[in-house]
């Protein structure tokens, strides 16, 4: 995607919105102008990604299709969905059945705000996991 070479200004802040099949994300409302895509965009400081964010899917039937698609190409390489996924799905669409209000979502990262903030250019540098730190961090 980054190819080639940003101005400073879009390095340090930059929005890009990506379209995706609607097999990628099962909970994103399709694109209006194009059938069949969804859109989300994706929130870039300091030349890392900080969040993901779309509007959400909030028609009960095009949710059932969606998880019916993803469950019918599963099938056919081999795979099942467990018996607790399918009632969680059959739980989440009859929750939708009731109605919910359009909405978006999006998710921002707590440890990538930290590494923007503290300089470091590694997650497992600002994760408080210390089994997953980087071995140079162990050694200071």
């Amino acid at each position: 995607l980054f190819s080639s070479p940003l101005s400073a200004e879009a390095y340090f802040f930059l929005f890009i919105v990506i379209f995706f099949g609607i097999h990628f994300l099962l909970f994103v409302e399709t694109n209006l102008s194009q059938a069949g895509i969804v859109e989300r965009f994706e929130l870039f400081l300091g030349g890392m990604e900080i969040c993901n964010a779309y509007t959400e899917l909030n028609d009960p039937e095009e949710q059932k299709r969606r998880f019916d698609m993803q469950t019918a190409s599963m099938n056919a390489l081999g795979f099942n969905k467990s018996a607790e996924a399918l009632l969680n799905e059959a739980e989440y669409v009859k929750a939708l059945e009731y109605g919910l209000p359009p909405t978006g979502g999006w998710g921002i990262g707590i440890d990538r705000l930290v590494m923007l903030l503290s300089g470091k250019m590694a997650i497992r540098d600002v994760i408080p996991f210390p089994i997953l730190r980087s071995e140079q961090r162990a050694e200071e």
